[in-house]
């Protein structure tokens, strides 16, 4: 599986990058159909999933190893992991992509009501599920955002994935406060 990003965006691409952007210069998505990521939560009581049990299991099995490093606090126990999560097809085969936000994965995101920016920038990973098989790459730095508390709602902040199984073109958009956030727009090319 290759990874190529788009000329826009604000990552660096760690692969062969003149064949990638040939191909992502031609390829348009010509289907703007946005979905909200969903959200896999462990080791916490306070927030549910919006991910269903299927998503929640390949979200754990992606993370397995992030999530058991998050620390524990002496009063809280272990602390809490979040995993935004998107699954597709390309050429039959289960394309999953999945963002980690934890204590020692990234940054915590800004917290409090002086804050205009509330996402956080953790890693991405983009694995292709073939025959029993995982293939996966990161991306560090995407924009990881869920709105999960009553001042910070949901239906104004959010993470969106879009995908043209076509194209291979993937295409990731941050919506905060209702408003979209151009530094976290990124395109990806999935390339087998």
């Amino acid at each position: 599986m290759r990874l190529c990003f788009s000329p826009l965006s604000i990552f660096a691409a760690t692969v062969a990058a003149s064949a990638c952007l040939s191909v992502h210069a031609q390829g348009q998505v010509q289907q703007q159909n946005w979905q909200t990521m969903n959200l896999a939560v462990f080791n916490s009581p306070y927030y549910e999933s919006s991910a269903s049990e299927a998503e929640v299991e390949l979200a754990r099995s992606i993370w397995k190893d992030e999530i058991a490093s998050i620390p524990t606090s002496k009063e809280r126990g272990k602390l809490p992991g979040f995993v935004l999560i998107s699954s597709t097809e390309i050429n039959g085969k289960q394309l999953i992509f999945s963002s980690l936000s934890g204590s020692g994965v990234c940054p915590p995101a800004p917290n409090g009501r002086s804050q205009v920016d509330i996402y956080g920038e953790c890693p991405l990973k983009i694995t292709l599920l073939s025959a029993g098989k995982a293939t996966t790459r990161t991306v560090e730095g995407f924009c990881h955002l869920y709105g999960l508390h009553k001042d910070n709602p949901l239906s104004l902040n959010q993470t969106q994935f879009n995908f043209d199984p076509e194209t291979g073109v993937a295409q990731f958009r941050v919506i905060q406060h209702g408003q979209l956030v151009p530094q976290c727009s990124q395109r990806i090319v999935v390339k087998e």
